[in-house]
């Protein structure tokens, strides 16, 4: 797919409230309001419970919003569509499918033919080739993640939704995915939105960064992260930006933790 392939994203206005059972309510998310640019690598952190997968999952049309709007090149989101695919934390693939049969999932409109060649593509892409015809059960954490990016990208979206895709990975692991996602998206360009607790992360992966307060999550401060890639994060000038929003992350989860203190007692 050709370069600027991505869509833009608009949200405004945008709220979720949960009803409890008990007849209450949760403020979960917003009001938020943000222009995601075609072709943009954003990068959203904030404590958690702040409604940074909610935001994710309203994005992807899982869920509906109490209140404002999201759009995707002008066009109301109501529903879920392939062309905003999802990446899990938890993987997300069926066991009882080959890895290529993960991958030919979001295919199956398509000429068998066809599937199978472009899901041989994408596992190249991700270097899985020679795992085909495994079983996922087979595959160690940082490969399934790989079979759930090339099934992402399988199904040529405009828009990558990614909700903390590298948090259960070890280090090492992690930073291999970190480079592989960024090679695929460089040569891809498709809208990203990524949910990180890893500021570090955040860094190394973002056109932007935004950072979420405490629930209600609203758009607390932005920053342009205009390096060139590859990144060295230990630099003077990263390092600076990581105190930043570490400092606002802190200030934030101090009322979260004050919040639910109140509500104790």
């Amino acid at each position: 797919m050709a370069k600027g392939a991505g869509k833009p994203l608009t949200i405004h206005g945008l709220t979720k409230i949960y009803e409890t059972r008990s007849g209450g309510r949760v403020d979960a998310l917003g009001p938020i309001s943000i222009d995601v640019k075609a072709s943009e690598f954003l990068v959203i952190v904030g404590p958690t419970g702040c409604g940074k997968s909610t935001l994710l999952q309203i994005l992807a049309g899982f869920l509906a919003p109490s209140e404002g709007s999201v759009k995707v090149d002008g066009e109301p989101i109501r529903a879920p569509s392939i062309d905003r695919s999802m990446v899990f934390q938890s993987y997300a693939l069926f066991p009882w499918l080959s890895v290529l049969g993960n991958v030919e999932f979001g295919l199956r409109e398509v000429p068998k033919a066809r599937r199978r060649e472009i899901a041989l593509h994408h596992l190249r892409l991700v270097g899985l080739q020679d795992f085909a015809d495994k079983g996922v059960d087979e595959l160690s954490g940082g490969m399934k993640q790989r079979v759930a990016i090339a099934r992402a990208f399988a199904v040529d979206p405009s828009i990558l939704l990614m909700d903390e895709p590298f948090g259960a990975l070890d280090a090492l692991t992690r930073r291999f995915l970190q480079r592989e996602l960024l090679r695929i998206w460089s040569e891809q360009q498709r809208t990203v939105v990524f949910i990180t607790h890893s500021v570090p992360e955040a860094l190394y992966l973002a056109d932007r960064v935004v950072v979420m307060t405490a629930r209600p999550g609203r758009i607390k401060a932005e920053w342009t992260v205009d390096a060139p890639r590859p990144r060295d994060i230990p630099s003077d000038r990263f390092r600076d930006l990581e105190r930043q929003i570490y400092a606002l992350l802190d200030e934030e989860l101090s009322k979260s933790f004050a919040s639910e203190g109140e509500v104790a007692k």
